[in-house]
């Protein structure tokens, strides 16, 4: 859960600060989002399974 809400924070943060254009800092926002999407639907897909017995 943290590899998708520490990119999704630092994006919400983007809009609001005046940052300098750093290359570094869209790769360290959009990487690990994707990530930590699809390891939170696979979690909450087995969640969901678990309770269903």
């Amino acid at each position: 859960m943290s590899s998708f809400s520490c990119p999704a924070t630092l994006d919400l943060l983007d809009e609001w600060l005046k940052q300098p254009s750093q290359l570094w800092l869209t790769w360290f926002e959009s990487l690990p989002a994707p990530f930590g999407m699809s390891l939170t639907s696979a979690g909450l897909y087995y969640w969901h399974q678990s309770n269903l017995f």
